[in-house]
């Protein structure tokens, strides 16, 4: 049955993948990909249940996980000439490569440079583990390794949003350009000095993605100093992170008035009021809707009554 896109019966082979019903070779015959197919139905699942989605991530071989996650970013093989130092060819000999799903703790592609997958760690928001080792014990670890080179540095939040307007609004048009940063840790995120972050430019709109130590460190008053502080449009997201045991916090920023891009993992649910603050229908009518416009409205105006 197909429906907005997909095949229903491919999500119903993930679930067959993830129960043990059939294994991966079995599933990779009956899903069928051409050569540069992606997994389209992750997008109807990406916001939907990331447990599904991790547990499925980490039950793949290497080579699909990368097509997988091509698909959640919207990425084309034309888009790593534009950002990637090696090229198109290299990460399409990397995935192909990789493609069968293969015991043993060996590095995947022994002539890969360690340089490759600490960037396409990063370009597909996976952890080094996942790209470096075929077969990768389902844990969620908090491991950032790839953030940990000489080609990673150090930012601070505002001047790194600046920077990157005045790039998209004056310099040549960018087309997409993925890269890590470690951004300073003025905002009371946790205990980290730094915050491992994943910065998406697009051609209309970018995403400064910041990988948060774990729950306890998203602050709503910190939230809402940084949305009111950047003088400029944008909302931020709160979501899972992919295959690790923390959250992220998603600044969303659009370069036009008006403009509003479909991101694929980035869903209305997501923006960090419902996150936060969404109560269920059940719950939201047994309370005063008085009370509940006046606790939010407070909170609002809560900023600007602070020494």
């Amino acid at each position: 049955m197909t429906k907005k896109g997909f095949d229903l019966d491919n999500i119903k082979l993930i679930w067959k993948l993830n129960m043990g019903e059939i294994n991966f070779a079995q599933y990779l015959r009956r899903r069928g990909l051409s050569k540069n197919g992606v997994l389209g139905e992750l997008n109807y699942i990406v916001n939907d249940n990331q447990y599904m989605l991790n547990e499925f991530l980490s039950n793949i071989s290497i080579g699909l996980r990368c097509r997988a996650m091509k698909g959640i970013f919207n990425l084309s093989n034309r888009d790593f000439e534009l950002f990637s130092q090696f090229g198109k060819s290299a990460v399409a000999y990397f995935i192909q490569d990789n493609m069968e799903l293969k015991d043993g703790d060996i590095m995947a592609q022994r002539n890969t440079s360690l340089e490759l997958i600490n960037e396409l760690a990063i370009i597909y928001d996976l952890p080094f583990r996942y790209l470096a080792y075929p077969y990768t014990k389902y844990q969620m670890m908090n491991d950032f390794s790839e953030y940990n080179t000489p080609k990673i540095t150090v930012k601070n939040l505002y001047k790194l949003i600046e920077k990157i307007l005045i790039e998209m609004r004056n310099g040549p048009k960018i087309k997409r350009k993925i890269f890590g940063v470690k951004i300073e840790n003025d905002f009371q995120a946790g205990d980290d000095k730094f915050l491992n972050t994943r910065v998406d430019i697009r051609e209309k709109f970018f995403t400064i993605e910041i990988h948060l130590e774990n729950s306890a460190n998203i602050n709503s008053l910190e939230i809402l100093n940084i949305e009111k502080s950047l003088d400029i449009r944008n909302e931020i997201y709160i979501r899972d992170a992919f295959l690790r045991d923390n959250k992220k916090l998603c600044i969303f920023i659009p370069i036009e008035d008006g403009f509003k891009p479909v991101v694929n993992y980035l869903s209305q649910d997501l923006l960090w009021r419902n996150v936060l603050y969404n109560l269920r229908k059940e719950t939201l009518e047994k309370l005063d809707k008085e009370d509940v416009s006046k606790l939010l409205s407070n909170f609002e105006n809560k900023r600007s009554k602070r020494p």
